[in-house]
């Protein structure tokens, strides 16, 4: 008798909320579970999901190939995942929340969902769960790193992240996370917004099919800089340029007292300076825009100020962004997103950006 041997990898509630910044629930896939089982044809880390291409045999013996989508690359590594760890070939077998319209996709998240690797000829049992977790790269920190590089100019550039890797309990940004793993929203992206009549009308009727991110077009300033997601920042002497893993876009923004006025935007018209030890940019001519997944859209007379500043802590340098929202369009006052964020000195290379249109 053959005996099969199963490796369980398990996917928790949370990851719900990494999915959710992509899309929300409910936009792409239904509350209800299925098992699929076939062979692996493709693993892809990406962002913004992760995605298994699996070749399955129906019970009128046609092959059907179907994508199993999960969170993003970001999140993935942070539980020792890499490109091996699931591999063209296996066997597997998987539980996971089924597509509207029976398209050929599932997706774990939400509750525990397992994926089991089925070897057939080898009498060897292997968890990767915790394979993945011996695997894991400990967050490599600095105890400190140089507050200024010259007077008024706030030492911003380098790799800065809100995704904890191998650490234990933090509490960062007010929000409090018991798991060592990264807390999916920035503090205010979630709410309460403070909106006007109109704001409100627009937030009721709110489709999670209207996502953009579905569409794989291009993020408002405000989604793609309230990012919880690691963040590359290179300060010239002219320009400061900041890469989002998340969106997998680079930002220029060029010091200056003056706007450009390209016309309305995702990204706008921006003006950067430092001031008081900070770095402030301000940006005016942005497309209205939904925040998040579900919903949270700006309008049109929408106006922003980004306030990076050094806040080092016991974990080590660190940098917190304020995004001052006004909006007179659909906010009765300013609404503030922030973060904080935490040095790298050593972090992956930034996963590829690589979405397909749902």
């Amino acid at each position: 008798m053959t005996k099969i041997q199963s490796i369980f990898l398990y996917f928790f509630l949370f990851y719900v909320t990494t999915v959710s910044a992509h899309h929300a629930p409910g936009a792409i896939f239904s509350r209800d579970t299925i098992t699929i089982e076939g062979t692996v044809t493709s693993f892809n880390l990406r962002n913004p999901h992760t995605n298994i291409t699996i070749d399955v045999t129906g019970d009128d013996g046609v092959v059907t190939s179907w994508i199993a989508e999960g969170p993003a690359t970001t999140r993935m590594r942070s539980f020792g995942w890499d490109s091996s760890t699931i591999q063209p070939g296996q066997y597997i077998r998987m539980v996971g929340e089924k597509a509207l319209n029976d398209r050929p996709m599932i997706e774990y998240r939400n509750h525990i969902h397992a994926i089991e690797i089925i070897n057939l000829a080898s009498n060897e049992t292997t968890n990767a769960t915790e394979n993945s977790l011996i695997n894991m790269v400990p967050a490599k920190r600095i105890d400190s790193l140089s507050l200024m590089l010259e007077e008024n100019v706030p030492n911003l550039s380098g790799i800065w992240s809100h995704i904890w890797r191998a650490s234990g309990p933090r509490e960062r940004s007010g929000l409090q996370n018991t798991s060592g793993r990264a807390a999916p929203f920035s503090e205010g992206q979630r709410g309460p917004w403070p909106w006007n009549e109109l704001g409100q009308a627009v937030a009721d009727n709110w489709q999670a099919t209207s996502d953009s991110a579905i569409k794989c077009e291009e993020q408002g300033l405000v989604r793609q800089t309230a990012s919880a997601y690691p963040m590359l920042i290179t300060q010239e002497e002219n320009r400061v340029l900041i890469k989002n893993e998340e969106f997998g876009s680079t930002r220029e923004v060029f010091l200056r007292e003056t706007f450009e006025d390209n016309g309305l935007s995702n990204l706008g018209d921006s003006r950067a300076y430092y001031q008081d030890d900070k770095l402030i940019i301000e940006t005016i001519n942005l497309f209205g825009n939904p925040t998040i997944g579900m919903g949270n859209t700006l309008s049109d007379q929408t106006t922003t100020t980004e306030i990076y500043e050094r806040v080092d802590d016991g974990d080590g340098p660190a940098i917190k962004m304020s995004i001052i929202i006004n909006d007179p369009g659909h906010l009765t006052e300013e609404h503030i997103i922030s973060w904080t964020k935490h040095h790298e000195i050593e972090y992956p290379e930034f996963a590829v950006f690589e979405c397909f249109a749902k």
